[in-house]
C-alpha cells in the first residue's frame, strides 16, 4: 500500500514534458478554440504557435481556409481579447490536406 501515488502527482509528470515545449499562450489557445473560432472553422483549425514577432501560426483544413483567411481580422481580436494583451500582430496560416 506505500507504493501509490496521487493521481495528480503521475499527471503532473506525465503533462510536465508537453506543456514545457509549448509556449502558454498556444495552450491557453487551444482551450478556448472553440469559443474563438466558431462552427466549422472551429472543427478544420488549430492554433500550433506564436514565434517572437508575435505571428500566431494556424494549421487550418483546405476546404476551410478563404473562409479563415476571412474571419481572420474578428478571430485576431477575440485572441488578443481572450490574452488581455496585444500578443498576436498576424495569423499564419497552413493548410492541410484532407
Amino acid at each position: 500500500m506505500n507504493n501509490f501515488k496521487k493521481i495528480d502527482f503521475l499527471i503532473h509528470k506525465l503533462t510536465k514534458k508537453i506543456y514545457k515545449k509549448q509556449d502558454q499562450s498556444v495552450i491557453f489557445l487551444l482551450e478556448h478554440w472553440d469559443t474563438i473560432v466558431n462552427g466549422k472553422l472551429n472543427k478544420s483549425s488549430y492554433p500550433i504557435k506564436i514565434n517572437n514577432e508575435g505571428i500566431l501560426t494556424v494549421k487550418v483544413n483546405r476546404s476551410c481556409l478563404i473562409d479563415f483567411q476571412y474571419e481572420s481580422p474578428k478571430i485576431l481580436e477575440k485572441i488578443n481579447a481572450l490574452l488581455e494583451t496585444r500578443t498576436v500582430y498576424k495569423i499564419k496560416l497552413l493548410y492541410e490536406v484532407k
